[in-house]
């Protein structure tokens, strides 16, 4: 058995982040520790599941997988996008996924989640477009956009851009209209927060 004074998960910070968001970095391949790609942006786990069984993902890209947190869906784990990722050789050592969602102890590869604030309730992740450049840094503990379009931005153009998408942004249809996941949805915090209910 190997030791590291790191320990085996990490808190990343950043403006993708401001909450925090967690990643197993003792299973996340060493060239995966710090990476820089252009976001394909999913609202529900199952159009990332359909974009990687169909082989709609180039290498490289990082997939944020948004509205599965406490309040949008009762944060359940991604686990059959992160398995589809860490089973591929090509993807698990080149590819990132990026969720407000859940990850269990057994998740494998370069899936950072528990993202917060969550999407739902207004988090940066929400605004994230397709082609933002996202950076996932675990040494320095950082999750951040650091550009837009395919190119990198000083933080103040990125923090102007998040703003005025901000500014138009509108919280999705309510994903469950009754039953116990609609109620949570009221009451949840987010899972910086313990997903508890407030």
């Amino acid at each position: 058995m190997s030791w590291s004074a790191d320990g085996g998960v990490a808190v990343l910070y950043g403006n993708l982040a401001p909450g925090g968001a967690m990643i197993k970095a003792f299973s996340v391949p060493p060239e995966m520790h710090v990476h820089t790609g252009p976001a394909r942006v999913f609202d529900f786990e199952d159009e990332a599941v359909h974009a990687l069984v169909g082989r709609k993902v180039t290498p490289g890209d990082v997939l944020v997988i948004r509205y599965e947190g406490p309040r949008a869906n009762g944060m359940p784990e991604m686990y059959y996008a992160a398995a589809i990722l860490s089973a591929d050789a090509v993807l698990n050592t080149t590819t990132a996924i990026v969720t407000d969602g859940r990850y269990s102890g057994a998740m494998r590869g370069p899936c950072v989640g528990h993202v917060a604030p969550e999407a739902l309730s207004g988090g940066p992740i929400g605004l994230v477009e397709e082609g933002d450049l996202i950076e996932i840094n675990i040494p320095e503990r950082r999750l951040a956009i650091v550009g837009t379009g395919g190119e990198s931005q000083p933080p103040e153009t990125i923090d102007a851009k998040l703003a005025q998408r901000r500014r138009i942004w509108k919280p999705p249809r309510r994903r469950h209209d009754t039953g116990i996941l609609s109620l949570y949805e009221r009451v949840a915090r987010d899972a910086a927060e313990g997903a508890s209910i407030t």
